[in-house]
């Protein structure tokens, strides 16, 4: 769907321009940042959790592990590293 790749690039291009309003520039962008703080701050938290609980309740180093690095973990953790480094792959070899 070209069409719709492309409206989504007018729509975040266009998301980008300053307003000239300080307050809604700022606010506009501040909230992503924002969100993946809280987000990454809430998944921290989870897994410290984990961990804290697993260790009182004496689990072995293994279940451990296995309980903090799901295949959930992995598929985000592999999505990071595709969106910051084999994006940058992709468009260099576009051009």
């Amino acid at each position: 769907n070209i069409i719709d790749v492309q409206t989504l690039k007018d729509v975040l291009v266009a998301q980008a321009q300053p307003t000239g309003n300080v307050v809604i520039d700022f606010l506009n962008t501040s909230v992503r940042p924002v969100v993946t703080y809280v987000l990454l701050s809430l998944y921290v938290y989870v897994k410290y959790a984990t961990l804290v609980t697993l260790f009182k309740e004496g689990a072995g180093s293994m279940t451990i592990a296995t309980a903090l690095y799901t295949p959930d973990d992995q598929a985000l953790f592999w999505g990071i590293i595709n969106f910051w480094f084999l994006d940058r792959v992709i468009k260099s070899q576009r051009k």
